[in-house]
């Protein structure tokens, strides 16, 4: 990482307490006529490139009509984004701020999402959706509080691991799973957790910035040969 992406980092000392005070409060935010809430503790759209990217790429699918689940949907941005675009939209999120935050901005936009509360897909089955849309924790640090669930993956990467070997079983070829990581994970771990579970990330699109570099993945099942 460069030293300007280090700076621009917000979890870098310099920046951590501004970005705590900052994130200690609900703040508004927009994106293209949705207009949401993000209340303390959820993950907050617009200080990351990675929602805006995503979304930037879901413009790029044709999405009417499908299945749609958010995975862990913090305030719902992205869900009521897909509903907008006239595609039936489960979110699910762990945390009872995030739920109780997709709720409030459901309503703001007259979005009729489902919500779940859900552990990865405890509650949920992902043979049931056309397109799952994932934007995980990834920093690889011990899970202490709630609010930690929309930035830490635990000390030894568990959230992959599950979101893996729940997904190993149950995936269908006929359906698009993409996740979205930054430069700042470990991606190298994180493939060795994805090839265990006997899945495949397959690159699909790469967007650079000034303040980092993040992957929009495929997970795939890989195709045995002879099949």
């Amino acid at each position: 990482m460069s030293s300007l992406k280090k700076i621009l980092n917000l979890f870098n000392p310099l920046l951590k307490p501004l970005a705590q005070w900052y994130l200690s409060k609900t703040r508004r935010y927009s994106y293209k006529g949705i207009y949401i809430r993000v209340r303390p503790g959820v993950f907050h759209p617009g200080l990351f490139f990675s929602t805006k990217f995503l979304l930037k790429y879901l413009d790029t699918l044709t999405i009417r009509n499908l299945t749609v689940l958010e995975l862990g949907a913090g305030p719902g941005l992205i869900s009521i984004y897909c509903y907008q675009r006239n595609a039936n939209v489960v979110a699910t999120d762990i945390t009872p701020a995030a739920l109780e935050n997709i709720e409030e901005n459901r309503k703001l936009n007259n979005a009729e999402i489902k919500i779940i509360k859900s552990d990865l897909f405890d509650r949920v089955d992902p043979a049931d959706f056309d397109l799952i849309l994932i934007n995980p924790p990834f920093y690889a640090r011990k899970i202490k509080t709630e609010n930690d669930h929309a930035w830490h993956c635990g000390e030894n990467f568990e959230y992959f691991s599950k979101l893996f070997d729940q997904l190993s079983s149950r995936i269908k070829a006929s359906q698009q799973i993409l996740m979205i990581l930054s430069e700042d994970c470990d991606l190298k771990k994180i493939t060795e957790l994805s090839d265990q579970a006997e899945l495949k990330l397959l690159l699909v699109r790469t967007e650079q910035t000034v303040a980092e570099t993040n992957f929009i993945f495929s997970i795939q099942k890989p195709i045995q040969s002879g099949s």
